[in-house]
């Protein structure tokens, strides 16, 4: 049985706090604390428990015996890290595809620095205004389409030139 992620909890958490109060986790400070959990790799994941917030993201949750806290981390940004062995760029943020947070297969994820990730939701929820059901459904997957374009193109300008807004 899934269980509500309550505010206590994501207080608890350390890095993703952001990410909990409804910003993007890629928004963290650059000097923010990431070493508090475990790499997504770790076997710890594996076995943590899994619960499911208000708004349907799943998260995995364990207790540190030696900071004495409970950590956790959406199931999301594991899979896309564990999937890419890497950790989501900083100033980037981790997209449904469908929409639907509760849907974590890779295929269904996207990496996208934050500001445009902004923008592709205003953009989809203007869409959904003026689109039928079906018609959103077909809009969605160009829109998303057309903003994986800029992003991928904005990382590898950012790769280029030497910023290291898209990296780790």
């Amino acid at each position: 049985m899934q269980q509500s992620v309550g505010i206590a909890f994501a207080k608890e958490s350390c890095c993703n706090d952001l990410h909990r109060s409804g910003i993007c986790a890629g928004m963290r400070p650059k000097d923010a604390d990431r070493s508090c959990l475990k790499p997504s790799y770790d076997q710890v994941w594996d076995s943590a428990k899994k619960y499911r917030s208000p708004k349907g993201y799943f998260f995995r949750q364990y207790f540190d015996r030696e900071a004495r806290k409970l950590r956790s981390k959406m199931e999301h940004i594991l899979v896309w890290e564990r999937l890419y062995k890497k950790e989501v760029p900083q100033n980037c943020c981790i997209h449904h595809r469908d929409l639907d947070p509760s849907n974590n297969n890779a295929e269904n994820l996207l990496c996208i620095p934050v500001f445009l990730h902004l923008e592709l939701h205003a953009r989809l929820k203007h869409a959904q205004k003026l689109m039928t059901s079906l018609e959103f459904q077909v809009g969605r997957q160009l829109i998303t389409e057309e903003y994986e374009i800029k992003a991928k193109d904005l990382m590898e300008l950012w790769r280029v030139i030497g910023c290291n807004w898209g990296e780790t």
